[in-house]
């Protein structure tokens, strides 16, 4: 047992000096007459850094390596892994996962720390710790930790009511490409989102426009018009008194909306009439009896 454990020790020290660090496959096999050798490295490992600027990557290997495995044998868990220096020239084939899980091309910005990558590429002849790579697959994408995620910068501000959108019980302007985890909670049925002062706020839904029409014709008139002829200032309404809320359209066309006059008359319930064919507005007293009059 003794000498079987020695020969395994021996096994793994030749093999582990033996063998590189990451899979090497040698490019200049029946070409003996060249004077240097370049070697093909395949390794897989996390990106560190990006530098955009000089087009390379600093890589850390991650895969199996027999020299990993020796070095947790005997306990030297502390040496650090070998980091690469990798370049991407424009020619390198960059690939990455499809949404349907097929390799689809990919470009040098979808490269991110933390990705781990598989890069084939020719090693450097003045360092082993540098090479050119011919292809990089990109086998995850980057998880980017919370603190260190761009915040997204929320904002009010409108020129119109389509700028704005709801958001949990608030309005903030909407941004094409934009996402934004809103709350649950969400603006009433009752309650739209508007531009108002150049700012999204919450304001309560416009009722449906209502309308009277004149029995026997096509003649008809919204609400919102008759009210405004009421309201104007050349209205008999309006020197008599102020409109109220309550309102009905009445089948001859006319919209009656209910009127409280500055001075009170007994017995009377006036209205604010407006006849939707002429246009005017004119008040109904609507009174029980006689108006009673004075005498000097």
């Amino acid at each position: 047992m003794k000498k079987l454990l020695i020969g395994l020790t021996v096994g793994l020290l030749c093999f582990a000096f033996i063998c590189p660090l990451s899979s090497l496959a040698d490019n200049s096999q029946g070409q003996g007459n060249q004077s240097v050798e370049q070697k093909v490295l395949v390794i897989t490992g996390k990106v560190k850094t990006i530098d955009v600027s000089t087009q390379t990557i600093t890589i850390e290997p991650t895969g199996l390596s027999i020299h990993r495995l020796f070095n947790r044998i005997f306990g030297r868990n502390k040496i650090q892994n070998q980091t690469y220096l990798v370049n991407v020239p424009t020619t390198t084939q960059i690939l990455k996962k499809g949404i349907d899980g097929t390799r689809v091309n990919g470009v040098f910005a979808d490269l991110a720390v933390n990705q781990k990558l598989q890069i084939k590429g020719i090693r450097s002849q003045a360092t082993n710790s540098s090479f050119t790579a011919s292809q990089i697959f990109i086998l995850n994408i980057a998880k980017v930790p919370v603190t260190s995620r761009p915040t997204t910068t929320i904002s009010t501000a409108c020129s119109v009511t389509s700028d704005c959108t709801k958001c949990g019980n608030k309005c903030i302007r909407k941004v094409v490409g934009q996402v934004i985890n809103c709350p649950k909670m969400e603006v009433t049925s009752n309650m739209t989102c508007e531009c108002v002062n150049a700012t999204c706020q919450i304001a309560a839904v416009k009722p449906e426009e209502e309308y009277c029409a004149k029995t026997g014709t096509d003649v008809k008139m919204s609400y919102k018009d008759a009210l405004a002829i009421a309201s104007a200032s050349t209205s008999a309404c309006l020197k008599e008194g102020a409109l109220l809320t309550q309102h009905f359209c009445n089948e001859g066309g006319y919209w009656w909306i209910d009127f409280k006059p500055t001075t009170a008359h007994k017995g009377c319930n006036p209205a604010c009439v407006v006849d939707i064919v002429n246009k005017t507005a004119e008040i109904n007293w609507r009174c029980t009896g006689l108006i009673p009059t004075t005498t000097d």
